[in-house]
């Protein structure tokens, strides 16, 4: 019984070197940044606009993402309760990841400036109001990238190298719907929530939640 226990723990911890790696890999050491010519992807996924009217009929097992979305649900009533940005054409498509990265910049470069005229006198008052200033969205990149993307992903999408492991899976920051909180923390206790910390995620949620103008 004891061998075979250990052979079942060995097994696991063989299991867990891809996704360790992959982790380091993403995520990268403190001092390592986004690659220059990174960019963020146009949306490929399903966009959720509505809410089943039944639950689950149980949670997704550890290390899994559920395979298709609502799949206890009729195909009538999920084609009103997804969209899908891959019916977007191409043009528009390319037109739309154009826009963000004149907008929003990159991983490696992040701003919120540029883009058309209409729209200026919108992003002059976020970056007021959020203190968005080059430093702060410098600063907030790198620590998404140190603190967040490994269960968020990229694009903040849930999608991390961890995300399948964390039940429930962890949010969708696309949607813009999280609460503020400080990742700076002092002697194990997380501090209440402070601006200029969250405004970089903020940043980062705008830019992404402006994918859903595809859908």
């Amino acid at each position: 019984m004891t061998d075979c226990l250990r052979a079942r723990q060995l097994k696991a911890s063989w299991a867990l070197i891809p996704l360790v790696l992959g982790v380091l890999a993403i995520a990268g050491c403190e001092t390592d940044g986004y690659p220059d010519a990174m960019t963020y992807p146009n949306r490929t996924d399903p966009l959720v606009v509505g809410r089943p009217d039944k639950d689950a009929p149980a949670q997704d097992r550890p290390g899994e993402y559920p395979k298709l979305l609502f799949p206890y649900v009729d195909a009538d009533a999920k084609e009103k309760l997804l969209l899908d940005p891959l019916k977007v054409n191409a043009d528009q498509r390319k037109e739309l990841g154009d826009t963000l990265a004149d907008i929003f910049g990159t991983p490696a470069h992040p701003k919120v400036n540029g883009g058309p005229s209409e729209i200026q006198a919108t992003l002059e008052n976020l970056r007021t109001k959020l203190d968005l200033d080059d430093a702060t969205l410098q600063r907030g990149a790198s620590m998404y990238r140190q603190q967040c993307l490994h269960c968020h992903g990229l694009t903040g999408d849930g999608h991390g190298a961890t995300a399948p492991w964390v039940n429930p899976h962890p949010r969708d920051y696309r949607l813009g719907r999280f609460k503020f909180t400080s990742s700076r923390q002092d002697e194990g206790r997380r501090k209440p929530p402070r601006k200029i910390w969250s405004a970089p995620f903020m940043k980062v949620s705008k830019a992404l939640r402006c994918q859903r103008s595809a859908c």
